[in-house]
């Protein structure tokens, strides 16, 4: 495209040096809680244990989706006579984590065994190396005497509950240079005008960040020959905002959720993808029970792809844990329907 040329042109011969679009902290993480619980009959784990006793003989539970958008997924195994020749006569359970586009998630989650009053807490991170991590609960002697009560009527029921941390997305859209010290140094061609206060940029840049402003200035629009655009349904402080983020100024950690929001509609109107991905990215990493909904709301309202799956998928992890998420009430109908559906598909036999 003639405005991305021009945009490369423009920054060899005046930018200051180049930076990721996306403010990134070591706070920007994403946690999503999940939570299972495995019947297993003492028949599957008699048999197992008696015919490989001298072998990894290991049951598998069902595989549950942990995180929707990435097909991240985990199961729980159980060796009755340990999993290793190290562990023989220990009776095994482990959690097994499958990545899928994720490259590592932290994990921190507990195993119970409500009837034998036992449980244990642990933390690993799945980095692709390691598959499952887990631990020795009894010895299988224990396991099948019914005194220590791992075994009830016929059943072994281990329960797991615990919290899922990755790393906020980056941007799929790659990097820009910074064009901070092109603000206000002159050289802009171009006026924004918005509550009839001006806002002075260059065309280069805006009909990078935007389609709609590259289609105007090559149309021969009124706008484009008098250099000069006014907007109406915006704030004269989102407008700027916007613009700066454009020249790449780190506005994020310092923008309310209302504001985000207002940014938003403005990238959506004005096809800014770049621009969007990031107030994006950014608010996913802000993702809560207390805050999830209106999220999700906001992005139904600003056509955020990104933002909806995050908070669809983070929804389905908290009714799978059975957390209490605020606000529920408020929820859009449509959406509330699509995270009760795929809860149920995720569920069901």
């Amino acid at each position: 495209m003639k405005a991305k040329k021009m945009f490369k042109f423009l920054y060899q011969c005046c930018a200051p040096k180049s930076s990721k679009l996306a403010e990134t902290t070591s706070d920007d993480m994403i946690k999503y809680p999940f939570a299972a619980e495995w019947i297993i009959s003492e028949y599957g784990l008699m048999a197992i244990q008696s015919l490989m006793s001298n072998n990894n003989g290991r049951l598998k539970s069902k595989e549950f989706t942990a995180i929707f958008s990435s097909g991240a997924k985990y199961y729980l195994t159980i060796y009755p006579n340990g999993n290793t020749e190290g562990n023989r006569g220990k009776t095994w359970i482990l959690l097994n984590f499958e990545l899928g586009n994720e490259k590592n998630v932290e994990a921190e989650w507990t195993f119970s065994i409500n009837t034998a009053n036992w449980s244990c807490k642990i933390n690993y991170t799945f980095n692709g190396e390691d598959k499952e991590y887990g631990t020795t609960f009894c010895s299988v002697d224990e396991l099948f005497d019914p005194n220590k009560k791992f075994i009830v009527d016929g059943n072994l029921t281990v329960k797991v509950e615990g919290i899922l941390t990755i790393g906020k997305t980056e941007s799929h859209l790659g990097t820009v240079e910074n064009f901070c010290g092109l603000w206000n140094k002159g050289y802009e061609d171009f006026t924004v005008v918005v509550d009839k206060r001006k806002i002075k940029v260059h065309k280069i840049i805006l009909a990078y960040h935007s389609r709609v402003f590259d289609a105007m200035f090559q149309s021969g629009m009124k706008e484009s020959i008098e250099n000069e655009v006014e907007i109406i349904d915006f704030s004269f402080d989102i407008v700027e905002k916007a613009v700066k983020l454009c020249y790449d100024f780190k506005l994020l950690s310092d923008l309310s959720n209302d504001e985000s929001f207002l940014l938003l509609k403005f990238a959506d109107k004005y096809n800014m993808a770049i621009i969007q991905d990031i107030i994006e990215s950014s608010l996913c990493a802000k993702i809560s029970v207390l805050n999830v909904c209106e999220l999700a709301n906001a992005s139904i309202e600003t056509n955020s792809l990104k933002l909806q799956n995050q908070c669809m998928n983070f929804l389905v992890n908290c009714l799978s844990a059975k957390q209490v998420v605020s606000n529920m009430e408020l929820l859009d109908r449509d959406f509330q329907k699509n995270v009760f559906s795929k809860f149920c598909s995720l569920v069901s036999p």
